[in-house]
């Protein structure tokens, strides 16, 4: 009877898991993708004080990773993007989290 109680409970807790893993992941990476984008506006604004040396931010996004971005000049305009690296943690890999701007040059 032991060893039935305690297969129900883990076989519960798997379904539970399997259910609830989705639902978690998808809320980070929307909460991820408004911060981004929280980001790149506060850019926008003129308000630079999220953005700090070597092209980090303060900001940390639901994974625990630091938001970073990257400002290069592109023909007539300046190009911002900020950056989650997303749940890997790895830079320029597809679960990425980007908000681009761009801004023409002496405006």
């Amino acid at each position: 009877m032991k060893r039935f109680i305690i297969t129900v409970v883990l076989f519960i807790a798997i379904i539970l898991a399997i259910c609830f893993f989705p639902v978690v992941y998808w809320q980070k990476e929307k909460n991820a993708k408004i911060l981004v984008e929280q980001i790149a506006s506060m850019w926008d604004r003129g308000d630079r004080s999220a953005f700090v040396n070597h092209g980090m931010t303060i900001e940390r996004d639901p994974w625990g990773n630091r938001i970073t971005f990257d400002l290069q000049r592109v023909e007539n305009d300046f190009v911002l993007t900020v950056r989650s690296d997303g749940p890997d943690g790895k830079t320029e890999t597809d679960d990425d989290i980007i908000a681009k701007r761009s801004y023409p040059i002496g405006h």
